[in-house]
């Protein structure tokens, strides 16, 4: 507890232990067990009960009963809780969300042996809205699974036909899903991640892929965009205007010869 010094403040800490002071700033030890987990207010609410004064420096009213809170004003009824910072954070809008991203809430309880008072021993009971909160970004682990598809078969009565449900869109000759195939090639040249790591962290994540296979599927994907790759050039060559650009492309040899890369778009 920090104080500046007053003259009605030393008879009320005369029973306190005095561990620092300088001209402006004198620093009591409370000498009983107190749980630091408690809020700001309520250590804020010890505190003044065991000087009898507003350690922040208001002294307590006159008007105030011994039994009323000393962070209760004097027309709050007992039952009403005061406002918590959070809440007050809350409501000016001052709530520290970084970034849109899913909200889950994740309540802290005590636990049975720790609900009794410090104090007098008594049942703690829950304090019905107020909460010390704080927010944090977490990670989801990335989870491989292997998805049974079962595609249901209907038949007409007169047994004439038989139609079954379409499942979902596949690579042709791919045992993975086709979201598997896209995550592999956008980890690899998006994330410059190559498939021989992406190999390794699949292993370590209980599913051993060889890059080898990693390879063939971002082949599959290639094959499958390629008439989307054709189209794009044939829109890019019947434009009115053209962008084309180039750039040296060494060689991988002892010699200075260099090769030309040309872009157009």
């Amino acid at each position: 507890v920090t104080q500046r010094p007053t003259t009605n403040f030393r008879p009320a800490l005369a029973s306190a232990r005095v561990i620092g002071s300088t001209r402006s700033i004198r620093v009591f030890a409370y000498a009983k067990p107190v749980d630091l987990r408690r809020s700001y207010d309520g250590l804020f609410a010890i505190a003044t009960q065991q000087t009898n004064q507003d350690v922040l420096g208001a002294t307590q009213s006159p008007t105030q009963s011994p039994t009323q809170s000393p962070t209760q004003s004097p027309t709050q009824s007992p039952t009403q809780s005061p406002q918590s910072d959070a809440e007050s954070d809350k409501k000016s809008g001052k709530k520290n969300r970084q970034l849109d991203f899913p909200t889950v809430e994740k309540k802290h309880a005590l636990a049975d042996d720790d609900q009794a008072c410090d104090h007098c021993g008594g049942q703690l009971a829950e304090w019905e809205g107020q909460f010390e909160e704080f927010e944090e970004i977490d990670v989801v682990e990335r989870i491989y699974r292997i998805v049974e598809h079962r595609r249901q078969k209907y038949r007409c009565a007169c047994g004439c036909a038989a139609v079954t449900a379409p499942g979902p869109t596949r690579l042709r000759g791919s045992g993975f899903s086709l979201l598997f195939s896209i995550t592999v090639c956008v980890d690899n040249w998006g994330m410059h991640l190559p498939h021989v790591r992406q190999s390794g962290e699949m292993a370590a994540l209980g599913c051993p892929i060889p890059d080898a296979q990693l390879w063939q599927q971002a082949e599959l994907l290639a094959r499958t965009l390629e008439p989307a790759y054709d189209a794009l050039g044939d829109y890019v060559a019947n434009s009115e205007l053209i962008h084309a650009g180039e750039m040296p492309w060494p060689l991988l040899a002892k010699d200075s010869t260099k090769w030309w890369a040309w872009s157009f778009s």
